[in-house]
């Protein structure tokens, strides 16, 4: 089998995505408020600080006396860019247990366990945040990744068309369902999801490599080179695939 390129989404950094309505056990402070704005101060500023209870992490200051559910969030955000998965997803526990209907430290902690293989984890977290959010197309892309990488091929697809048809300005739903579709035999129906994903990100160098692959599989030898030749350039301008 020919190698697939797939695209996650990363974590979510700020406010709620859309379709949440906050709740009064939601709703942030005004402190809060400055801190998920800008996620530089992770303290709260109307408290001194004191050098024994600060950690910086990734260059970011936590008071840890004065820590929240959105600064454990945040926090676990810092762990995760600097590397430290096993913290990161310390910190999303914390933030969960005080606000169990923290959608964004569910998912977050499913992006992080996603990419630290544990898969079925992931899968738990994406269904929950998705169940407190069930308008989140980058949630029903990354839980469709989740299933594909566990063998759920039909799971997979089925999330990828829930995210499309949530929001089909998204290039990478297209590009994943074409990786399944390419997968699964369909070398037709998968180039027009390329060709969806690259009308929209037209730097997705993924798309181009999987059009690329799937031209070469009906025999498109001009088509194929061009698609991955643009693959190669992009890939050599972003320095990753």
């Amino acid at each position: 089998m020919k190698t697939r390129l797939f695209a996650t989404f990363v974590l979510t950094i700020g406010f709620l995505p859309a379709g949440i309505l906050p709740t009064q056990a939601t709703m942030p402070s005004a402190t809060q408020l400055k801190v998920q704005a800008s996620e530089r101060v992770m303290f709260n500023p109307r408290f001194p600080l004191n050098p024994q209870e600060i950690e910086i992490v990734n260059g970011r200051v936590f008071q840890l006396s004065q820590l929240t559910a959105e600064a454990y969030k945040n926090r676990g955000n810092a762990k995760s860019r600097s590397g430290d998965s096993r913290g990161a997803i310390a910190d999303y526990d914390r933030a969960i247990a005080l606000n169990p209907k923290f959608t964004l430290a569910y998912y977050n902690r499913a992006v992080v366990k996603s990419n630290s293989g544990d898969l079925r984890g992931a899968i738990t977290d994406f269904d929950r945040a998705i169940a407190l959010n069930s308008k989140w197309a980058e949630a029903y892309s990354n839980r469709g990744l989740a299933k594909y990488n566990s063998g759920d091929i039909q799971g997979a697809f089925d999330d990828y068309n829930r995210a499309i048809a949530i929001n089909p300005k998204l290039a990478i739903p297209y590009n994943n369902r074409g990786s399944v579709k390419l997968d699964s035999g369909n070398i037709q129906g998968a180039i027009p999801d390329f060709d969806r994903a690259i009308a929209l990100d037209s730097k997705f160098a993924k798309a181009y490599f999987n059009r690329g692959l799937a031209k070469s599989d009906l025999g498109d030898k001009h088509g194929a080179i061009a698609d991955l030749m643009e693959a190669a350039k992009l890939h050599r301008q972003q320095g990753r695939m």
